[in-house]
């Protein structure tokens, strides 16, 4: 598992305590926190991983599970923010309530157990990703913005 994004200030001593855990839990080998990476390195660390999850409390319009879905990686992500406008339930990944747990772990199982429902997620979000959210598509809505408001 490998986390990515700087740390401030005011997360270290968080961050440290994960680590802590971790190291107690004799889990530390098999978790990385990688710090803040130039974007060529992740998107490679997106393209490597078989699943993406974003258990997030709350979020405006996160970018990530998008990006992971760009890569053809399937996510799994939390009922906020906008992300259920991005994860297409059962075809692109899965959604699951903020902090429950359990639910996201059996999403999270679910995905890592079926290889092939996996990738065909994969394919499905990449595909979701082209059709509903390239950057063509994105700057024509905000010329249409800006052409009605000068209108």
């Amino acid at each position: 598992m490998i986390f990515t994004g700087r740390i401030t200030a005011d997360n270290r001593a968080f961050a440290d305590e994960l680590l802590a855990k971790l190291k107690a839990a004799g889990l530390d080998g098999r978790v990385r926190f990688l710090g803040e990476i130039p974007w060529e390195e992740v998107v490679r660390h997106y393209q490597a991983l078989d699943l993406f999850a974003a258990p997030a409390r709350w979020e405006g319009f996160g970018l990530t599970p998008l990006e992971a879905m760009a890569c053809g990686i399937p996510t799994v992500a939390s009922r906020v923010g906008a992300y259920e406008a991005l994860i297409r339930e059962d075809v692109t990944g899965s959604l699951v309530a903020k902090d429950d747990a359990e639910a996201l772990t059996a999403a999270l199982a679910r995905w890592l157990d079926d290889d092939a429902g996996r990738v065909a997620a994969g394919q499905a979000a990449r595909a979701h990703v082209v059709e509903n959210h390239a950057i063509e598509g994105e700057a024509r809505a905000i010329v249409g913005v800006y052409r009605g408001l000068l209108g």
